[in-house]
């Protein structure tokens, strides 16, 4: 494997641990928080959600790196576990984003069909 390959694995998992740690000390930086009126904030558990999305984070930014040695050594091809990463950060992150909702009580808007 390319060293290249190697600093890429680790930088984007020290990146992504950055990230969390970053979203952890300033929990008012998530998107939409900090634009939500008094009233809909209150129903937000704000530190709950700051310590699930930093432990998602976590545990999609660590466990990438064995996922993707472990799938270079199975294929022996650079392709699959180059697009593997980001695949694999991606998927993780919408997973993590989703189960966040689960702290926002305030009530959502359904569209009506007609």
């Amino acid at each position: 494997m390319h060293p290249a390959i190697h600093i890429a694995i680790w930088g984007e998992a020290l990146l992504m641990t950055g990230i969390a740690a970053f979203v952890k000390r300033y929990p008012d930086t998530l998107a939409g928080y900090n634009t939500m009126s008094d009233e809909k904030k209150k129903n937000v558990d704000l530190q709950g959600m700051v310590s699930y999305i930093y432990r998602g984070m976590l545990i999609v930014s660590w466990s990438m790196v064995p996922a993707v040695y472990i799938t270079a050594f199975l294929t022996r091809n650079e392709r699959w576990y180059m697009w593997g990463m980001p695949a694999w950060i991606v998927a993780g992150m919408i997973i993590v984003c989703i189960g966040a909702r689960k702290f926002d009580n305030n009530r959502r808007k359904r569209k009506q069909t007609k």
